[in-house]
């Protein structure tokens, strides 16, 4: 539903004056989407593009899935062996980690071919390839651009 909507140009555009009030916050904002730095924000310090290849991005969300239902599972009594409730997906029921790739490809392409505001990277973009970096490095990485940005000392050279 959400993409569907974000699709609609009058949406979009309703979207991107509705963020632009956030710019004038007291020490400043982080943001996350496909257009932040080209249409809702494009005169901010920081761009950080990241990008990861599909199927490294469909693992993560393969493994979120999964955890998710983990966590359901261990909620549930022990001695409980009834059918999942109607609103559960089963482990069978999930996409493959192909299926995700691929979806996320098809995705990718809309995006980046839509007529109003395509997914693109803003020519000052600073563009972070994460496909084999852990989550802390990716933290690490972005709070020390933020560091060089506002002229303090960098913590993580090490990464």
């Amino acid at each position: 539903m959400e993409e569907a909507l974000a699709k609609a140009a009058e949406t979009r555009s309703t979207d991107v004056e509705g963020k632009e009030g956030v710019v004038s916050v007291p020490g400043g904002v982080v943001m996350d989407g496909r257009d932040i730095g080209t249409t809702i924000f494009p005169n901010a310090e920081l761009k950080i593009y990241l990008d990861a290849s599909a199927m490294a991005r469909a693992i993560r969300r393969w493994d979120e899935m999964n955890s998710s239902l983990k966590q359901a599972r261990d909620k549930t009594p022990a001695d409980a062996d009834s059918a999942p409730a109607a609103n559960e997906r089963t482990p069978a029921e999930y996409p493959s980690v192909e299926d995700i790739a691929r979806e996320l490809e098809e995705r990718d392409y809309a995006d980046i071919n839509r007529q109003h505001s395509p997914l693109r990277i803003a020519k000052d973009a600073v563009v972070i390839d994460n496909t084999t970096m852990t989550f802390e490095q990716q933290v690490y990485n972005i709070a020390d651009l933020a560091r060089d940005r506002m002229g303090l000392e960098r913590k993580h050279d090490d990464l």
